[in-house]
Parts: structure tokens; C-alpha cells; sequence
């Protein structure tokens, strides 16, 4: 019964001590960020006070009208801005970019020069898609 008893005792010895090798590997890490926003405002003005609707009427333009736009960041971290323009016309922009950087609370001013491809007197229209990445 002394013989079993120590066995027993090295066995048990032997599995705590392999249980705590294989514990010693192991390693938890506790991580906490902050989650940035990435939010752009598109605005008809300058001053950044009023927002480009979502549909908005230019009125009446010619070939070479200009339709000056402001795009704010107005996340918290930097965004690239990426702008495609589809339909009806031909949009050159400018300055020539359409993917840019924005830094946090930074605006940079695009000019689409709109070269329209009906008759006048037809109604045409655009769309600008404005994405963040």
C-alpha cells in the first residue's frame, strides 16, 4: 500500500506540475480603443451652414456651369474621400482629385464643372456619391 500510495503522490505531483507549465503559457490580454467616427459633411457653402441635400436643385445651367462643394471630416480620425459622379453628364473636377485625404476637422473645396450631354431645355440630372474610407 506504501508503494501505491507513492505512486499516487508523483502522479498527482506530476500532473499539478505539467497543468502549471501549460498555464504558464497562457496569457490574457485586456484591450480598450476608442472608436473613431468617420463622418463627412457635404455643404453648398463656405461657411459649412448649409448642408447639401440630398436632392438639390441647381436650377437652370449651361455647359461649363460650375457647382462649387465643400466636404468636411467631421469624424475623429483622417479619411480618404473617395466622389464618383454618374447619369447625365460629363463632370470634370477640380482640383483634379477624386480620391483625397481629409484630416480630422479638415475641408477641401471641389468645383464640378458639369458639361451636360441632352438638348436645352431638358431637365438633366446627376448624382455625386460621397464615400469614406
Amino acid at each position: 500500500m506504501k508503494h501505491s500510495t507513492k505512486v499516487l503522490t508523483v502522479i498527482f505531483i506530476a500532473y499539478f506540475y505539467f497543468i502549471g507549465l501549460a498555464y504558464a503559457w497562457l496569457q490574457t490580454y485586456h484591450m480598450t480603443a476608442t472608436i473613431g467616427s468617420q463622418t463627412l459633411g457635404v455643404y453648398v457653402d463656405a461657411a459649412h451652414t448649409t448642408p447639401l441635400p440630398l436632392n438639390y436643385d441647381w436650377g437652370v445651367i449651361l455647359n461649363g456651369f460650375e457647382a462649387p462643394i465643400w466636404i468636411r471630416n467631421e469624424g475623429t480620425v483622417p479619411v480618404t474621400v473617395h466622389l464618383a459622379i454618374s447619369n447625365e453628364v460629363r463632370c470634370q473636377v477640380s482640383p483634379d482629385m477624386n480620391d483625397f485625404s481629409l484630416a480630422t476637422g479638415a475641408t477641401q473645396q471641389v468645383t464640378l464643372t458639369v458639361e451636360t450631354l441632352g438638348a436645352s431645355g431638358e431637365t438633366t440630372d446627376w448624382d455625386l456619391q460621397v464615400s469614406g474610407v
